[in-house]
């Protein structure tokens, strides 16, 4: 008994430590950079001030990209946000990723989870409530987040094209105990690839990769998918659409249906030029649905976020399978 009132007593006090000063933040994100050389310039970590200097805002906005992805993804979605809301924002650099092929081997479930959570701790120290705004398995990587937060401080969540599960299930196979390296070892030498659409995809993406960096992938996926979401009760709003090529849309269904926030709207979207209908924002993807997607999870966030602190605050509940 007594270990365990020590226990909970001490996540207590760690639930309430007082987030690291914003002045810190950026030595902290550079000395971060510094150990993992050969980043591609415009894919760092970093953190852009509302006010152009180091102040806690009354929300701070964090970004966690998709997998193989850099935080020009949807660039510059995350930044319109941001200035709607008053928000300071940083913008992660998953492990592996904006480094090339062979450093895509560097990812692990662990590390994009450190990645994550460094990322909300990063978000509390320039901000006072939290949103975390995700693409794809950045999506996967917020839920996991917002069902191990441990305290009020991540407000919402924003997620476009989340990958609850991929729409090539053969991925599953490649953590198998006896399947997966028996199918690594049929891949050999060769690298997974796609063909990017242009020069800054092919900059900003790792288009191509050794197959065993897909294994951590895989791992990650299954976590996420054991995660109770009735369980998890922050605001969300989950953006996709029907046709995406590169998750399965009814995983995204049956998360929403699942998920245990009272404020939660699922929206699907169909306006993106996107070829695999994945990417639903950004200049270099699908510039068209930036400006439309920012005022919808502004007021979204405006909503859930900003009112909800506000004596006169309302709730608000629902869900549309509405296409815009």
């Amino acid at each position: 008994m007594r270990y365990l009132l020590l226990m909970l007593f001490s996540g207590c006090v760690a639930a309430a430590a007082p987030p690291n000063p914003p002045a810190t933040v950026e030595a902290r994100i550079a000395a971060r950079e510094h150990r993992e050389p050969g980043i591609t310039p415009g894919a760092e970590r970093r953190v852009r001030w509302i006010e152009g200097k180091p102040s806690r805002s009354r929300i701070s906005l964090v970004y966690l990209h998709g997998y193989s992805a850099t935080r020009q993804e949807v660039y510059p979605l995350a930044e319109e946000v941001a200035d709607a809301l008053g928000a300071n924002l940083f913008e992660t650099r998953l492990t592996g990723h904006g480094r090339g092929a062979e450093a895509m081997l560097e990812g692990t479930t662990a590390a994009w989870e450190a990645d994550a959570r460094e990322a909300l701790d990063i978000g509390r120290s320039i901000g006072e409530k939290v949103v975390v705004l995700s693409t794809s398995t950045g999506g996967t990587l917020s839920t996991w987040l917002a069902s191990t937060a441990g305290d009020d401080s991540l407000a919402a969540l924003v997620m476009i094209s989340p990958n609850f599960a991929p729409a090539d299930k053969a991925l599953y196979l490649l953590d198998w105990p006896v399947v997966g390296p028996l199918l690594l070892t049929w891949f050999g030498k060769e690298e997974r690839s796609w063909q990017p659409l242009n020069e800054p995809q092919s900059r900003y993406w790792s288009w191509h990769y050794p197959w065993p960096a897909l294994v951590e992938l895989a791992r990650l996926m299954k976590q996420v998918e054991r995660v109770d979401k009735a369980l998890i009760t922050t605001p969300t709003l989950m953006i996709y659409s029907p046709r995406d090529q590169v998750i399965d849309p009814s995983a995204v269904q049956e998360a929403f249906a699942a998920w245990g926030a009272s404020q939660k709207q699922l929206l699907a979207y169909e306006h993106s030029s996107d070829p695999s209908q994945h990417v639903l924002a950004g200049d270099i993807v699908s510039p068209g649905s930036t400006a439309e997607l920012a005022a919808i999870i502004s007021e979204f966030l405006r909503e859930t976020v900003l009112r909800s602190n506000r004596p006169d605050a309302g709730t608000q509940s629902g869900s549309t399978g509405k296409s815009m």
